[in-house]
């Protein structure tokens, strides 16, 4: 039998689940809604900053970007210099685990060692204050549309993500 503090704990996680489905339907419909749908996300998952996007392909080449808590003058670093350095999105898919509803982290791609001694981390992702990640592949990717993905991050110091946060992530990639 289950105690009146779980049952109102899992009726408040149902709650801020179906709140985070209807923000994301509202951010499909306008896209300009993706910000307010990034935030609940991102504080759902107990991130630092969120990031829906094309990994592959810069916004100047057709690809989508919406963050949450990640500077413009980043994004602009990203798609000129660092786009091809992503070493998550290549780990992914030289593993073979870059397919549509997967759910990855940081520690599933590579070692937080070898993440720490790239040029993606020393140059790019420290500044940031990011070393987690949790991702999820809305988009595998095929001819006509670029691989996308809902990435939610935390810093050095923090702690990994949780199955907890993978389970979420899992609910809400199909959506």
């Amino acid at each position: 039998e289950l105690s009146v503090m779980q049952q109102r704990r899992g009726a408040n996680r149902l709650a801020q689940f179906s709140a985070l489905i209807h923000l994301i339907y509202a951010a499909s419909a306008e896209p300009q809604r993706w910000p307010e749908a990034l935030t609940a996300i991102a504080k759902a998952m107990k991130s630092r900053q969120a990031i829906l996007f094309t990994p592959f392909v810069d916004i100047h080449n057709g690809g989508l970007l919406f963050s949450w808590q990640i500077d413009e003058r980043f994004v602009s670093l990203w798609s000129g210099k660092y786009i091809d350095h992503d070493i998550w999105s290549q780990s992914a898919q030289r593993k073979g685990l870059w397919h549509e509803g997967a759910v990855l982290v940081d520690e599933d791609l590579t070692t937080q060692e070898v993440l720490r001694a790239s040029i993606w981390y020393r140059e790019f992702l420290i500044h940031m204050g990011i070393a987690r990640l949790c991702v999820g592949i809305v988009f595998g990717g095929a001819p006509g549309l670029p691989g996308t993905v809902l990435s939610v991050y935390r810093g050095p110091e923090d702690k990994p993500f949780a199955q907890e946060e993978r389970d979420l992530m899992q609910l809400l990639v199909p959506h």
